[in-house]
């Protein structure tokens, strides 16, 4: 073998390792270009993805943000329905003691007149306090004042009764520890009522 053959062979050899290094070297390049490619997709379909769970955060925060805001709305209009409720249970209660606490004074006056008038004159008075019964029964009550309109009724019911039984009956005795007991639980109950 001669020199010239040899040093043929061997750029030859050096000629076919350096193409082959190069066409190795594209190959890695187109690969690793390829691999690149892949990954910015994933990456852009990775940053798409948390794009989307954020924008899906942000609106499940919004609908609960507004759900909230619905909720405390709805709740300040019972509580502003409750309060205008209790103000005018109050207000009915209020005007039920005035009309109660006047009724009780004119049965009162009417007891009085009754303890002082003969038996026979006794039907006039007898009347009156059942007109008055009426009025106490069409008082418009509230929670407070209805046990003091149930005492107060019970009251007249006893005193009417005893004195219709005293007009009509000369030795039916007057029982004043009936009416005096009814008094009694209706100022109690009307006391408690502001």
């Amino acid at each position: 073998m001669n020199i010239k053959s040899l040093i043929a062979f061997v750029v030859l050899i050096a000629i076919g390792i350096f193409g082959y290094s190069y066409y190795s070297s594209k190959k890695h390049e187109e690969r690793l270009a390829i691999m690149q490619a892949e990954s910015a997709k994933v990456q852009a379909e990775t940053a798409r993805l948390e794009a989307e769970q954020k924008e899906t955060e942000r609106s499940r925060a919004f609908a609960e943000a507004e759900k909230a805001i619905s909720e405390n709305r709805a709740a300040k209009q019972v509580a502003e329905s409750k309060k205008i409720e209790l103000e005018a249970k109050s207000e009915i209660d209020k005007q039920a003691k005035e009309k109660l606490l006047n009724s009780a004074k004119r049965f009162g006056d009417l007891g009085s007149l009754a303890f002082n008038t003969p038996r026979i004159a006794l039907g006039p008075i007898i009347r009156d306090m059942q007109n008055l019964k009426r009025e106490v029964e069409a008082i418009q009550t509230g929670e407070c004042t209805e046990s003091a309109k149930k005492y107060l009724m019970e009251s007249i019911d006893v005193t009417v009764y005893n004195f219709s039984e005293f007009f009509g009956d000369a030795d039916f005795k007057l029982r004043g520890n009936a009416m005096t007991e009814s008094l009694e639980k209706y100022s109690k109950a009307i006391d408690l009522c502001k």
